[in-house]
C-alpha cells in the first residue's frame, strides 16, 4: 500500500473542509491534504444562481441519496441532494444563507460542547462573512463569504409578510441580527456579483497555490486508520483500483458532510 503523509489530513472537500484547508494551511508552517470523493467544481451551471435546480440533478455532482420511507408521509421517500465535488453541497444548493438558531448552539454548550455557545461562535460567523449590511455587532464586512440580499420587491412578498403579521408571527428585517429566532424575514444568499459564492470558490480556490496545501479529488476515503487507540490517518482509494494510507502527523479531520462524516 502506497503511503502519503501530511501534518493535517482533512476528509471531505465541502463546506467545512474548504474552510479548514484554508485556515490550517494559512501559516505555511504545516502541510495539509484535503481529500474529496468527488471531482472539480467546474460545471457551468454552478455559476448561475437560478440554475441550482437543474444542477442538483447532474448525477456526477451529487451522491444521489434518498431517505428511508417516512411513516408520517404515507411511506414516501424524500430526495436528499448532497454535493459530490469541491465545495460539496455549497456548490449545488439554493445558496440561502442561514446560521441556524442561537438556541441550538447554546444547547450544545449546555450539554458539554465547550466553546460552541452562541456567544462563542458569533465572532466566527462575523469573521467569515462579507455582508452587504456592513460591519456591526452581528455582521462582518470583510470576510470571504459574500452575503447579499434577494430582490423581493413585489406584491407576493409583501402579501406574505402581511399574512404573517396577521397570524401573529414576528416579521424582522434581519434574521441574523438582534432579533434572531423564529419569524419571517427577507432571505439572504451567498451570491457575489451575480455568481454562486460556494465554499470552494471563496475559501479554497484563492489559496489553492499554497505549497503546503494538496487537494486530492475523486478519492473516496474508506476508513480511519487507528493505531494504539489513536487516529493516525485514513485509507483512501488511489484512483487506480487500489488504496493508499494517508498518515496525519498531527490530526485527522472528518468533514465529509452531515451524512457521511458519521
Amino acid at each position: 500500500m502506497h503511503i502519503e503523509k501530511a501534518d493535517y489530513v482533512i476528509v471531505g472537500a465541502g463546506s467545512a473542509g474548504c474552510v479548514l484547508a484554508n485556515r490550517l494551511s494559512a501559516s505555511g508552517e504545516h502541510s495539509v491534504i484535503l481529500i474529496g470523493a468527488g471531482g472539480q467544481d467546474r460545471h457551468p451551471l454552478m455559476k448561475l444562481p437560478f440554475a441550482f435546480m437543474q444542477l442538483q440533478f447532474v448525477k456526477r455532482l451529487s451522491w444521489g441519496y434518498w431517505s428511508e420511507p417516512e411513516p408520517g408521509l404515507d411511506g414516501r421517500k424524500l430526495w436528499l441532494p448532497r454535493g459530490k465535488c469541491l465545495g460539496g453541497t455549497s456548490s449545488i444548493n439554493g445558496m440561502v444563507y442561514s446560521r441556524g438558531h442561537p438556541g441550538d448552539y447554546d444547547e450544545w454548550a449546555a450539554l458539554g460542547a465547550t466553546g460552541w455557545a452562541w456567544k462563542d461562535v458569533l465572532p466566527y460567523f462575523r469573521r467569515s462573512e462579507g455582508s452587504w449590511r456592513g460591519a456591526s455587532e452581528f455582521h462582518g464586512a470583510d470576510g470571504p463569504l459574500t452575503v447579499t440580499p434577494v430582490d423581493v420587491a413585489g406584491p407576493i412578498f409583501d402579501a406574505t409578510m402581511q399574512t404573517a403579521r396577521n397570524l401573529g408571527y414576528k416579521v424582522v428585517d434581519d434574521q441574523h441580527g438582534a432579533e434572531t429566532g423564529e419569524g419571517f424575514a427577507p432571505p439572504e444568499v451567498t451570491v457575489e456579483k451575480g455568481r454562486r459564492a460556494s465554499a470552494s470558490s471563496q475559501f479554497l480556490h484563492p489559496v489553492a497555490d499554497r505549497r503546503n496545501l494538496t487537494v486530492a479529488t475523486e478519492r473516496l476515503v474508506t476508513r480511519v486508520a487507528i493505531e494504539s487507540g489513536r487516529a493516525v490517518g485514513v485509507v483512501a482509494a488511489d484512483g487506480k483500483g487500489g488504496t493508499r494510507l494517508i498518515r496525519a502527523a498531527r490530526a485527522v479531520f472528518l468533514s465529509a458532510g452531515a451524512y457521511n462524516s458519521p
